[in-house]
């Protein structure tokens, strides 16, 4: 296995500028969340493809991946390029460029069922939200921290220069195509969620008033009556 490390001490996550620039033009152009997958040969992680989930259930404060959409495309990818998922990029808010613990949680647990030497797992920094930036990160295999790393763009004609024989090798089929359904949850959430609770208690408790009340009323009113 290669080391991740390079000779300056920290990781490249190397990508080509055509997939640069459509983060930029999807991800980047929206406010936080929203996100995808990245696409790439294991052997080198060099990053030749992002596909955005344009059909994600996303908040302010959560993005879920659509896997009904993305678990299609990965398998796609493969047949038509074979080409890997090898990472997952989403947005944050400004100020909060790693990875949440949900996140951490939940990238670390997709190597039980989708093999990688490592995840590349950057986050965005969105032009809606005060300015683009991918904050680049590492997540090693059995590892729940994750390595800050630079971003290298590179030209699309990159791989030109590997021979006839090289590009023409038949792929060999991954471990596994899928990724699994996930929702990050912030505090923001929990609260929402108690303020709902408490909302819908406060409705049931008034109706079970009001019930009580117009019964009560209507009882006394017939008991007038037959008296």
């Amino acid at each position: 296995m290669k080391k991740i490390k390079e000779m300056n001490g920290r990781p490249k996550m190397k990508i080509l500028e055509s997939a640069y620039n459509e983060i930029i033009n999807t991800i980047g152009s929206r406010p936080a969340e929203s996100g995808g997958l990245l696409f790439g040969k294991e052997d080198d992680m060099i990053v030749q493809k992002f596909v955005f989930d344009k059909h994600a259930r996303i908040t302010r404060s959560s993005y879920t991946f659509n896997t009904e959409f993305l678990n299609p495309e990965i398998k796609r990818i493969w047949n038509d390029e074979g080409l890997s998922c090898i990472g997952f990029i989403h947005s944050h808010p400004h100020g909060y460029g790693r990875l949440s613990p949900p996140d951490l949680e939940y990238f670390a647990s997709m190597f039980e069922c989708m093999p990688r030497k490592h995840y590349i797992t950057p986050i965005v920094f969105t032009v809606p939200d005060g300015g683009f930036k991918i904050n680049a990160h590492i997540l090693p295999n059995k590892s729940k921290e994750t390595i800050s790393a630079d971003v290298e763009v590179l030209p699309d004609d990159y791989f030109q220069k590997k021979t006839s024989a090289a590009l023409n090798e038949s792929p060999v089929s991954p471990n596994i195509f899928f990724v699994k359904g996930f929702k990050r949850r912030t505090k923001f959430d929990s609260v929402v969620r108690i303020i709902w609770i408490v909302w819908l208690l406060l409705i049931t408790f008034s109706l079970s008033w009001f019930l009580i009340k117009t019964i009560y009323i209507f009882t006394n009113y017939f008991n007038r009556i037959l008296s």
